[in-house]
């Protein structure tokens, strides 16, 4: 782990080479972010991870990445197992069923790992990632799922308020 950038060493660096962090008041490198959970800055960090227990970053990302690939290897071969050899052994449609399961597992971990095979070989991060789409589609994607929620309760409220009148001009109420 290199040891953290000193005012020294700011100073004989660039201004655009290094930025003070605002929550924890060290220099900060080019592609440093600072991480709430963990309370400090990592060197190119891509997330938080709960699984890991701590941020992957430029230190750890190959473990991080290994850690994916040893996962799916695991499930792949305890679906392989569960389906091949406890189906014969134990025929029952629990084996089956926990095959299955442990083979979606294994799929959605797979995808998850290509997305950071894909970001590793582009040199990129998962922050970096997010930060550059296209902010203003994916806002207005979520504004109008707003709207409609919206127009769906004004909707319902009016069916609701003209079932009462309706049933107040019968005489019920």
């Amino acid at each position: 782990m290199p040891l953290p950038i000193t005012e020294e060493m700011a100073r004989a660096l660039p201004q655009d080479q290094v930025r003070p962090c605002k929550k924890c008041h060290s220099w900060k490198t080019p592609r440093t972010h600072h991480c709430s959970v963990c309370e400090r800055c990592i060197q190119r960090m891509d997330h938080h991870c709960i699984w890991v227990g701590n941020c992957v970053g430029s230190h750890n990302h190959k473990y991080f990445v290994l850690f994916l690939f040893y996962i799916v290897l695991t499930c792949g071969s305890a679906s392989a197992c569960y389906m091949v050899l406890l189906q014969v052994s134990y025929p029952s449609p629990m084996a089956g069923a926990s095959g299955l399961i442990t083979l979606v597992v294994a799929a959605t971990i797979a995808l998850f790992g290509s997305l950071h095979c894909f970001l590793l070989f582009n040199n990129r991060t998962t922050l970096e990632c997010m930060s550059s789409c296209d902010s203003e589609k994916v806002r207005s994607l979520f504004l109008r799922e707003e709207k409609e929620r919206k127009r769906k309760k004004v909707q319902s409220e009016k069916s609701k308020e003209w079932r009462r009148k309706k049933v107040t001009h019968v005489g019920f109420r």
